[in-house]
């Protein structure tokens, strides 16, 4: 069984710097190995670099969460100061829980380090909230509300089985109007799947990798927007 993992981390231009944020592994049935890393720009001095990674293994080695075997070009731990067992559920359920990537019970274990609370530490909350707010967008995760608490955590969830396996209950397309360039991306769910609740996370990026289009809508039976 694999995993696929989100890593985000602030990095300084500066000095080059990397700051562990946030970082979510969850079994998949994909065999295929496969590493991403996308950049998105915060302010003249800070960007969130998100690593999406493909692979049979977690973070977790020797009390340490190991990012080196993720990020080949940097040696990087971090202590593990304590973990928990966590069930997320949709805050829908309750406001006090925190919403997970799924629309459905996810169960995990939560492993807690220091990183970016000694960056809090030291930084005001003016410095904090462009950051949590540009973290919160890549993650579909609100960090500025009840996710809060998990900021500076990694997390491995225990998915229902079936959750890769189920028909895709939405049909995704574009529509491209050559006259006005302009794109039209809609979602339309399938019949018989009304009732459910799903969240679709659209980001649309143009040919230098800048983000045009960022949002996240759920509760839908059509969405439509055009560029």
């Amino acid at each position: 069984m694999n995993y696929i993992t989100w890593l985000y981390f602030l990095k300084e231009k500066k000095n080059n710097t990397l700051t562990f944020l946030y970082g979510l592994s969850l079994r998949t049935n994909n065999d295929t190995s496969h590493t991403r890393e996308h950049t998105t720009k915060i302010n003249k001095q800070q960007n969130i670099v998100v690593y999406t990674t493909i692979s049979d293994s977690t973070l977790v080695k020797n009390a340490k969460l190991d990012f080196s075997i993720f990020i080949k070009e940097k040696q990087y731990q971090s202590d593990i100061l304590d973990i928990k067992n966590t069930i997320l559920v949709s805050k829908e359920i309750d406001k006090e829980v925190p919403s997970s990537i799924l629309e459905l019970p996810l169960y995990t274990t939560t492993f807690y380090t220091q990183d970016i609370h000694n960056y809090i530490e030291n930084h005001s909350i003016e410095k904090l909230n462009p950051i949590l707010k540009k973290l919160s967008n890549l993650s579909a995760q609100d960090f500025t509300g009840n996710y809060l608490r998990r900021i500076g955590c990694y997390e491995i969830g225990e998915a229902q089985d079936w959750v890769e396996n189920r028909n895709s209950v939405f049909e995704l397309g574009q529509n491209l109007d050559k006259e006005n360039n302009k794109r039209e991306y809609f979602f339309e769910k399938k019949e018989g799947y009304f009732n459910d609740s799903y969240l679709i996370h659209l980001i649309v990026y143009n040919r230098d990798n800048e983000i045009l289009f960022d949002t996240i809508n759920r509760n839908f039976s059509f969405f439509k927007k055009i560029l």
